[in-house]
Order: C-alpha cells, then sequence, then structure tokens
C-alpha cells in the first residue's frame, strides 16, 4: 500500500511533509503576487523567494491581511515572537532586534520634528532680535 498527497493544485507527493510544505509555499507567493506580502532590504529593494529567507532578509515588511499575516507566522509557534505580530508597515529595529510599527515611529519622529522646529525658530527668532 502506497499513501499519496495531493496538493490542492493537483501535484502529488509521497509524503505529507513535501505536499505542506509545496502548498505553503504557494500561499505564500500568491500573498506575494497580490501585494499583501511585501519584503524589503535595507536598501529598499523587494525580495523575493522563500518566506522564511525573505523575513529573515528584510529591513522592511508590509503585511496586508490576516492572512499574509498567518502565512508569515507559519506552522511553527515561535516564528510570531520574531516576525512582525500584526498587519501593517513594519521596520527590524536593529539595536533592539525587534520589529516596529512604521506608523507609530513615524508619528514620534514627526513630533520631535516639531520640536525641534519650534526650537531652531526660537533661536532664529533670538539671533535675530535686535539687541537694546
Amino acid at each position: 500500500m502506497k499513501i499519496q498527497y495531493i496538493a490542492n493544485d493537483g501535484k502529488i507527493f509521497d509524503n505529507e511533509i513535501d505536499c505542506r510544505e509545496y502548498e505553503s509555499k504557494k500561499q505564500v507567493d500568491e500573498f506575494i503576487n497580490k501585494r499583501e506580502l511585501i519584503f524589503l532590504s535595507r536598501s529598499g529593494e523587494v525580495l523575493f523567494g522563500d518566506i522564511d529567507d525573505c523575513a529573515e532578509r528584510a529591513a522592511y515588511i508590509f503585511v496586508n491581511s490576516e492572512a499574509a499575516l498567518r502565512a508569515l507566522w507559519g506552522e511553527n509557534e515561535c516564528q510570531r515572537e520574531i516576525r512582525p505580530p500584526a498587519t501593517g508597515y513594519w521596520y527590524y529595529d536593529y539595536e533592539y532586534e525587534t520589529w516596529k510599527s512604521m506608523k507609530i515611529q513615524y508619528e514620534i519622529l514627526e513630533d520631535e520634528l516639531s520640536e525641534l522646529n519650534r526650537i531652531y525658530d526660537r533661536f532664529d527668532y533670538l539671533i535675530r532680535k535686535p539687541q537694546n
């Protein structure tokens, strides 16, 4: 007796693990093609290939759906700790070795920039102010 495993597209495998890995890769490829998962390197180049390899090399990840997020996490539960925790735009903070939300970081930097502009304007005023 021989057991065969058939993927959704009809491809036949001799073992379940190979079949599951094939299905997972096909699903990830679909997310990438639909632009629900986008991986970028530090220089902003789009990364392609195996999801684990892309996630490992990526400095930026865009996750557009819960299904794409689950595919990114994979079947390994510990991936949730080393991958972005939710949908959205993410960057890898190498100092703290964690994924951070680009939206939150942008808001923080925007606030800091506003404060620096306010201080700069104050200095500029004091420098140009006529002395008594």
